[in-house]
């Protein structure tokens, strides 16, 4: 494991700051390309890329990359949250509903035996037969 002096530390702040002014105008541009400016501050320090992240993290300066939006990983997310089973579930079930005939009745007891990730898929099928 390398350590870092308080000389390397500033030089990477200071180095990962000047990446970032002189070739990104935007914060979020700076977040898309966050993985290329750790590479290249810390290849010019001889530093591992990780430990530059950490060490620009501490420093308070490290704007990281947005998480992509994935359908495979959470399926019907809404504003990023991560939502919880039962809401999940409820969210199947109101889909269900709207998606059949009035009357329709479904089966609570089932329902709660599916994973969140496995309502919010079906939920996203249903959607999906429907045009949505």
């Amino acid at each position: 494991m390398s350590t870092w002096t308080p000389e390397q530390k500033e030089t990477a702040v200071k180095h990962y700051q000047q990446i970032c002014e002189d070739e990104y105008e935007t914060d979020e541009q700076r977040a898309e390309n966050a993985t290329e400016i750790v590479k290249t501050v810390a290849d010019a320090l001889d530093k591992t890329v990780n430990g530059t992240r950490l060490q620009l993290s501490k420093a308070g300066v490290y704007i990281p990359q947005k998480p992509k939006a994935s359908a495979a990983k959470g399926g019907a997310k809404k504003g990023g949250a991560k939502l919880s089973k039962a809401d999940q579930i409820a969210e199947l079930k109101s889909t269900i509903l709207s998606a059949t005939s009035e009357g329709t009745e479904v089966d609570d007891a089932i329902l709660d035996k599916l994973t969140g990730k496995a309502a919010a898929h079906l939920a996203e099928l249903f959607l999906a037969t429907q045009g949505v």
